[in-house]
């Protein structure tokens, strides 16, 4: 019998190990990017090359940027919460 998911993170589905170097500059460039975004690094070079490939970016990406978009609001006090009702 399988047994059930515990908590953790979410798989990302199936993907390939794609290993690359680029130029040091590069690197820090890309890694800059990720963090202002929020996200890991490999989610931004997977989001690029999605994007320079005319190919959708991946779900677990979207779900990312969202949840760090969602972060970025909080911290910024741009979220609004319901207020609850009085008598």
């Amino acid at each position: 019998m399988a047994e059930a998911r515990k908590g953790g993170r979410r798989s990302r589905g199936r993907r390939v190990q794609l290993p690359t170097r680029v130029p040091e500059d590069h690197g820090e460039f890309y890694e800059a990017r990720a963090r202002e975004l929020g996200i890991p690094v490999s989610s931004y070079v997977a989001m690029r090359l999605a994007q320079a490939d005319g190919l959708d970016t991946p779900d677990y990406v979207l779900e990312e940027l969202r949840v760090a978009e969602a972060r970025r609001a909080a911290i910024n006090g741009q979220q609004e919460f319901p207020m609850p009702r009085t008598a």
